[in-house]
């Protein structure tokens, strides 16, 4: 790779596969927390070209093209453009958006090709994958049981993560750069094998993506001589869905498929999904966020004219999330239930 190629990456791509997506778009310009440091608010942007970014917080690096971003992220010498473009070749040919039709689903044995899985890639280099195994919730056997730090990490989100756990996995892994460095996190599966890893480091939450990025579906169970449900929950983040899973802890979830976007920026990628599978998902409910990147998706699926849409913004609403509100409320979780049934039965669609 060189130079001239590296530039054809569009940053916004590259960002998504490290982890990160936008907050919100203003003007055609994507504007993310900065991959850079831990950043509470916004600031750093991408041009509507995906070809340059800036950071308004950094005192470093004030910003430049993608070989000034890998310098940066990658902490590489200021003239080693060499080892910039070392890191960014992983990525190249793999930046390509497309429609995978196969669910890797781990829970309840609902196993079925629905989305057709594409073939297997090499994982990105900004973290390796060293292990994964069953989530563990437990540290220790007698009745003085403890949770473990990350099953702590769930219950500190209001979730629960026994109801949660045959979702996830326990992952251990390493910066790249500092394979030494032994880190463990939360891991949700994706339809490509790739896993969304969640974990928080002292004071400071972490968030990446390990391996190919992607959607995860989940599909409803079959019963013999009913038909196949079609009604489908569309989530932005694995948390919120784990965080539904909480809430609806007494609803059967294997009558129902569930499609966890992974992030704002694959809601083509799973709009399209929909439109191309054998089945008619509908009606699609959506639990996506309500900032300007959750709703500029949520729009995608709202213009659909042939199944029925609707939200789920009500459970949640004052807050960015279902699970933002779950936190707030997760002394008191019925209080989410109060006023609505998860059947939707009194619900109309949404119009944005």
């Amino acid at each position: 790779m060189n130079i001239a190629q590296a530039k054809q990456i569009p940053l916004d791509e590259l960002l998504s596969w490290l982890g990160y997506e936008p907050a919100k778009e203003v003007n055609g310009e994507l504007w993310y927390n900065s991959p850079f440091r831990d950043d509470d608010t916004p600031s750093f942007k991408l041009s509507s070209s995906r070809t340059a970014w800036f950071d308004f917080g950094d005192g470093l690096t004030n910003g430049g093209n993608i070989i000034d971003f890998a310098l940066r992220y990658y902490k590489l010498p200021e003239k080693d453009v060499s080892g910039a473009l070392r890191e960014l070749r992983a990525f190249s040919g793999r930046l390509v958006a497309n429609t995978p039709k196969q669910a890797t689903q781990r829970a309840e044995n609902r196993q079925e090709r629905v989305f057709k899985k594409p073939e297997a890639e090499e994982q990105p280099t900004g973290h390796i994958l060293n292990f994964e195994k069953p989530f563990e919730i437990w540290q220790t056997s007698n009745r003085f049981r403890k949770y473990t730090p990350l099953a702590q990490y769930l219950v500190d989100r209001g979730i629960d993560p026994e109801i949660a756990a045959p979702y996830l996995s326990t992952i251990g892994f390493s910066p790249s750069r500092q394979p030494e460095k032994k880190w463990f996190g939360v891991g949700f599966r994706n339809n490509s094998g790739g896993f969304e890893v969640r974990a928080k480091f002292g004071n400071t939450g972490f968030k990446a993506c390990i391996g190919k990025k992607d959607l995860t579906f989940y599909s409803a169970k079959s019963v013999e001589g009913e038909p196949k449900p079609t009604k489908t929950y569309v989530f932005e983040s694995f948390l919120d869905f784990v965080s539904y899973l909480t809430v609806f802890k007494k609803t059967n979830s294997s009558n129902a498929n569930y499609l966890i976007l992974n992030g704002a920026t694959l809601a083509n990628r799973g709009l399209e999904a929909i439109k191309q599978s054998e089945t008619h998902f509908s009606p699609l409910i959506l639990f996506t966020q309500l900032d300007e990147a959750g709703q500029e998706a949520s729009r995608k699926f709202l213009e659909l004219t042939d199944r029925d849409v609707l939200t789920g913004w009500h459970y949640y609403e004052g807050y960015k999330d279902l699970n933002e509100a779950l936190q707030a409320k997760k002394n008191k979780p019925d209080e989410l239930l109060a006023k609505f049934s998860p059947e939707f039965s009194q619900y109309l669609k949404h119009k944005i």
